[in-house]
């Protein structure tokens, strides 16, 4: 496989689907949740076209939700570790790029918002495998943060998974056009979290 065809791979949701399998998916949802080299996997899209091409993963649904439900969680834990093992290394002084204030200004941020982050974080690209880690370098307390990682794996997989594998029952000339859908949701997603954080420094 030549460097090109690697890319179209990892980037491409039914090829990855079609080429990996169930196990890849895995891989996939763990990397993207917590671990700075899976920042650029496909996430939302390749939950949603799992769910819709689900038989032929030769998975059963509810298994399929469970598993990615469980990797997300570790993986977002895993990126949480890694902030809080470097932030107490690496941190503990000003550099060029990052400033004790900026620590301060973050760790106040998560402090006030954090639970919220963690929870919506799921439902946006990027942010989902650097809020984790952010989460450990401010040193999020790990009780709130486990709490708030549970549930948002557990909405994020089960309404994209769910979601897909009933609409492409139902409406199977989604197939085809699955990108506009999630196009469409991550508008959607993007918007409430724009708007929820507008509003609350609008109050502060």
């Amino acid at each position: 496989m030549t460097w090109s065809e690697f890319v179209d791979v990892i980037t491409d949701a039914q090829l990855l689907l079609e080429k990996g399998g169930f196990w890849t998916l895995l891989a996939v949802v763990f990397l993207e949740n917590g671990v700075v080299i899976g920042i650029f996997l496909p996430g939302d899209y390749l939950l949603f076209a799992a769910g819709m091409f689900s038989a032929k993963l030769g998975v059963n649904v509810f298994l399929l939700t469970i598993s990615v439900w469980f990797c997300a969680v570790a993986g977002a834990f895993v990126g949480y570790q890694t902030g809080l093992y470097s932030g107490k290394k690496f941190l503990k002084k000003d550099t060029w790029l990052i400033k004790q204030k900026h620590i301060i200004l973050t760790r106040a941020y998560f402090i006030r918002f954090g639970e919220k982050t963690i929870l919506f974080s799921k439902f946006l690209p990027y942010v989902r495998t650097l809020a984790p880690i952010l989460a450990g370098v401010v040193e999020m307390p790990t009780p709130k943060m486990m709490r708030f990682n549970i549930l948002g794996g557990a909405l994020w997989s089960g309404i994209l998974i769910l979601g897909g594998h009933y609409l492409g029952k139902t409406f199977p000339m989604l197939k085809d056009n699955i990108h506009y859908f999630i196009f469409g949701f991550i508008g959607i997603t993007t918007s409430i979290v724009l708007f929820s954080y507008l509003k609350s420094m609008r109050n502060k």
